[in-house]
C-alpha cells in the first residue's frame, strides 16, 4: 500500500456541536490548510466542528489525491463507532482511539479526558467556536490554556466567547487559512 508521509505536525480543530455556517465553513478551511501544510489533524469525532474539520481534510485530501493523517479520539467505545463514517474509508489515513471499553457508551468524563489528550497531542489548536463557560469546549479549552499544552488560537467572530478565551491567553484567528502558520499573539500569552 502507499506509504502515507510523515506529518510536519499536528493540529487540533475543536469547537461546540451546534455551529453556525460561518462557523462550519471555517472548520472546513482551516482543515483543508492543515492538510496544505502537511500536517496531521486530531479531532474529537463529535459533530459540529470536529466533524466539518474531518470534512474539510477529507474533501482537500481527495482533491490533491494524497494522503493526510486524521486522528480521532472518541468519548466512548469504539465498537459504537459509524463505520460509514470513518475517516480511512473515505480515503484518508486514519485511526480512531478511545479510552472507553469497546461496547461502552458516551461518558462526559471520557469527554473530558478526550479534550485533554487532543491539546496535548497538538502543537497548535484552533477554537472555531464555544459556549461561554459551557460545555465540553469551554472546559476543554480554559483546561488547556491553564496547562500552556498547546498553542491556542480562537476564531474572531466577536463573541463573548472568543474575547473570554482571548483575555485567557488563546491567539484570535481572522483568516482560517493562516492557521498552520499563524503567529500566537505574544501580548495574549500568560
Amino acid at each position: 500500500g502507499e506509504e502515507l508521509p510523515h506529518p510536519k505536525s499536528i493540529m487540533a480543530i475543536v469547537g461546540s456541536r451546534a455551529l453556525s455556517a460561518a462557523a462550519a465553513r471555517f472548520a472546513r478551511e482551516a482543515a483543508r490548510a492543515v492538510g496544505e501544510a502537511g500536517s496531521a489533524l486530531i479531532s474529537g469525532g463529535a459533530s459540529g466542528a470536529d466533524r466539518e474539520a474531518a470534512r474539510g481534510i477529507i474533501r482537500w485530501a481527495a482533491e490533491a489525491e494524497v494522503s493526510v493523517p486524521l486522528i480521532q479520539i472518541v468519548p466512548f467505545g469504539i465498537g459504537r463507532l459509524d463505520r460509514r463514517a470513518l475517516a480511512w474509508e473515505r480515503g484518508v489515513a486514519g485511526c480512531v482511539l478511545s479510552l472507553a471499553a469497546p461496547e461502552e457508551g458516551f461518558s462526559s468524563a471520557l469527554a473530558m479526558e478526550r479534550n485533554a489528550l487532543l491539546y496535548a497531542a497538538a502543537e497548535r489548536s484552533l477554537v472555531v467556536a464555544a459556549r461561554l463557560r459551557e460545555g465540553g469546549t469551554w472546559a476543554g479549552a480554559t483546561a488547556a490554556l491553564r496547562r500552556r499544552s498547546t498553542s491556542m488560537f480562537v476564531r474572531e467572530d466577536g463573541s463573548p466567547s472568543c474575547r473570554a478565551l482571548e483575555a485567557l491567553g488563546a491567539s484570535p484567528l481572522k483568516c482560517a487559512a493562516s492557521f498552520p502558520s499563524a503567529e500566537p499573539d505574544q501580548s495574549q500569552m500568560r
